[in-house]
């Protein structure tokens, strides 16, 4: 499965839409309906599941899927590299 599939499938479950609604442009919040509350949630779930961290910081610049997939690519590179 690649990042986008895992974090395509974990947004339709926990903010139940159709997986098939959620491109990469997909907005969080406008496209998806997303709260603060469900936010926090994913965010835990996509720690949890690709074993990052992702600070309060950088949620500000993950607004839409396709930041959150660049996001921990990059950082899941970063980890294999040490």
């Amino acid at each position: 499965m690649t990042t986008f599939s895992q974090i395509q499938a974990i947004i339709a479950a926990d903010l139940r839409v159709d997986p098939a609604s959620i491109q990469p442009r997909s907005s969080l919040v406008q496209d998806l309906g997303a709260d603060s509350l469900a936010l926090t949630e994913l965010v835990i779930k996509f720690e949890r599941l690709f074993k990052v961290s992702i600070p309060d910081e950088a949620l500000r610049d993950l607004q839409r899927v396709e930041d959150v997939v660049r996001y921990i690519d990059e950082r899941g590179l970063q980890a294999a590299a040490r």
